[in-house]
Order: C-alpha cells, then sequence, then structure tokens
C-alpha cells in the first residue's frame, strides 16, 4: 500500500491532542510518532496496530500506553484520527 497523503481528525482527536499537549508533551511526541508511521503504512508499524472488531469494524488501534490508544481509520489517501486518548473501548 503506498503512503498516505492527507490526515484528517476528529473534534474529539484533536481534543485528545490538546490534553497530552497540556498534561504531558512526552506522550504527545510519542503519538506523533504514531501517526508518522501510520501514515506510511497504517497496517504495520509500531504501537501493535490491530484491527478493530465487532461494532468497531474498519477502526484500527495502536498502543499509546498499556492504558490509552491511537483509534483511526484510512482510505486510499487519508489517515483519519478518531480518538488519541482513553481505550477503544470507551468508543
Amino acid at each position: 500500500m503506498p503512503a498516505l497523503t492527507s490526515i484528517f481528525f476528529t473534534h474529539q482527536a484533536i481534543a485528545d491532542l490538546e490534553y497530552w499537549g497540556k498534561h504531558n508533551p512526552d506522550r504527545l511526541v510519542k503519538i506523533g510518532q504514531l501517526i508518522d508511521d501510520a501514515m506510511k503504512n497504517p497496517r504495520k508499524g509500531i504501537g501493535l496496530p490491530k484491527p478493530l472488531k465487532y461494532s468497531l469494524e474498519g477502526l484500527w488501534s495502536r498502543r499509546i500506553t498499556l492504558e490509552h490508544r491511537l483509534v483511526y481509520s484510512f482510505d486510499k489517501t487519508t489517515l483519519n484520527i478518531i480518538q488519541a486518548r482513553h481505550h477503544y473501548e470507551d468508543l
């Protein structure tokens, strides 16, 4: 799969990134690394990417920490960041 060329952030994802910027800037750096890697290949790479199941089918997650996940979807050109805080079970 060729690298993705654009990125979209939901309002929730923006709020999550603002939270990390205020409360834990190091975590924000890690999220940036996960996003950069997902732009290159959304199915493989750092953060143990995995497809979600059941009602969350079509979404993927990467591990930020044991508690928090980066949740995203993608198509041929765009990476859609859904959330960057909490666990996907909280969606």
